[in-house]
């Protein structure tokens, strides 16, 4: 679930309110994270960064705003955002690969984000083929390729194979949060979700482009460093 250091220092997520000081002004750390998904990303973290008691006003969260759910129209609406308010510290764009055309656009667009603002901490968190390979891998690690082969989307079929798994047999995007019930698994999640993009990555020259991946479990130790600091 959590780094060692944190989870030394507290109880499981939910159980018990965490004892603070007042951080100093350098442990002030904020986060933005703009995701392609309306509802299920920013449920899930949402409901991720309410179980550890952490200050909305640390972290923002945007959903998209709009029904073109492009990746350089995400990275736009994430530059707009900070833009009106740079006082970010990290800034992480969370989007899909799956059969978006303009995915490798807003990769080069962050990158000359990052040599904008050089003093902050900016991300891609990609999945491939989709978000929900991060809920997958709450239960097992996963080597399947789904590419773009034909009319049916990768992260569909990536969906049909996660309504195997009993919890998620009627799963629709955006339709509940599945933090509280995966929680518990989420130390399982981060180990396959870092041997899976290992694997994956053998084929490829970028962690996002590695079919299947996500770099979720960079997201949640991102979160989990603003934690330590806020709650040490």
């Amino acid at each position: 679930m959590i780094n060692k250091h944190f989870r030394n220092n507290r109880e499981p997520y939910g159980k018990h309110k965490l004892t603070r000081h007042e951080p100093t002004i350098q442990e002030r750390q904020r986060v933005l994270i703009i995701c392609e998904g309306r509802k299920t990303e920013p449920l899930y973290l949402k409901a991720f960064i309410d179980s550890v008691e952490l200050t909305t006003g640390r972290i923002k969260i945007y959903g998209n705003q709009s029904d073109n759910s492009a990746p350089i129209n995400i990275v736009n609406f994430g530059i707009d955002k900070l833009s009106e308010d740079p006082n970010f510290d990290k800034i992480y764009f969370v989007f899909d690969r799956d059969t978006h055309a303009t995915y490798d656009s807003a990769l080069v667009q962050i990158e000359k984000l990052k040599k904008t603002w050089e003093d902050k901490t900016i991300m891609a968190i990609t999945s491939f083929p989709c978000f929900e390979i991060w809920f997958l891998l709450h239960f097992k690690t996963h080597g399947k390729q789904y590419g773009f082969n034909g009319n049916t989307s990768p992260c569909t079929h990536l969906i049909s194979e996660l309504k195997k798994i009993p919890v998620f047999s009627k799963y629709k995007k955006g339709h509940r949060n599945y933090f509280n019930i995966l929680k518990d698994r989420m130390d399982i999640a981060r180990n396959n979700s870092k041997i899976t993009l290992e694997q994956s990555k053998q084929y490829c020259q970028s962690p996002h482009h590695a079919d299947p991946s996500t770099l979720m479990h960079e997201l949640i130790s991102g979160i989990e460093e603003v934690i330590v600091k806020y709650n040490k």
